[in-house]
C-alpha cells in the first residue's frame, strides 16, 4: 500500500528541484546567445570589465601620471623598480622618475641586498590617488609591494 512521504522529504525534494531549475537557467544564459542582440550575459569572448594595464599602456591617448621613488639611504644600484613585474629602472642616481598608467602594480626588487633599504615615494602626480600606494617601504633582501596606480 502507498504511504505518503514525511513532510521533511517533500521540502527537500522541492528545494532540490528549485536548485536544479536555477542551475539549468544559469547554463542556458551562458550557452545561448542573447535574444535581444546585446552582449552575452556571462562569459563569452568579450573584453573584460576592467582593461588590463597592458591594454591601457598600448593605447595612444591613455591617461598617465608620474611618480618619483627615491632611496632614503645611499644610492642602491642593484635595487630595481618593477612595474607589473617588469624591470623599469634602477636607483643608481638615488631616485627614479617614472611614467605610470592606470592599473600598474609597483614593487621594488631588493633581493640583491642583505641589508635594510628604505624607499620613499617623494612625488606623485595630482591625478593619482595616493591612498593605494605606500609612501615609505622597507626592504630586506626581498621584493616589496608599493601598491597599485589608481587615478582620481
Amino acid at each position: 500500500m502507498y504511504e505518503p512521504l514525511p513532510r521533511r522529504f517533500t521540502i527537500i525534494d522541492k528545494l532540490l528541484r528549485l536548485l536544479l531549475a536555477a542551475a539549468f537557467f544559469a547554463v542556458a544564459l551562458t550557452a545561448l546567445p542573447p535574444l535581444w542582440g546585446g552582449e552575452p550575459v556571462f562569459g563569452g569572448t568579450q573584453q573584460p570589465l576592467f582593461d588590463t594595464a597592458l591594454t591601457v599602456r598600448q593605447s595612444d591617448n591613455s591617461l598617465f601620471g608620474n611618480i618619483r621613488v627615491s632611496c632614503a639611504d645611499e644610492p642602491a644600484q642593484a635595487a630595481r623598480l618593477l612595474v607589473n613585474g617588469v624591470d623599469s629602472g634602477g636607483f643608481e642616481a638615488g631616485e627614479l622618475l617614472l611614467r605610470v598608467y592606470p592599473g600598474d602594480v609597483l614593487s621594488i626588487d631588493c633581493t640583491a641586498y642583505a641589508r635594510r633599504l628604505i624607499f620613499e615615494i617623494s612625488a606623485i602626480s595630482a591625478n593619482i590617488d595616493a591612498r593605494y600606494l605606500q609612501t615609505t617601504v622597507i626592504g630586506e633582501g626581498n621584493i616589496i609591494n608599493v601598491g597599485v596606480i589608481v587615478f582620481r
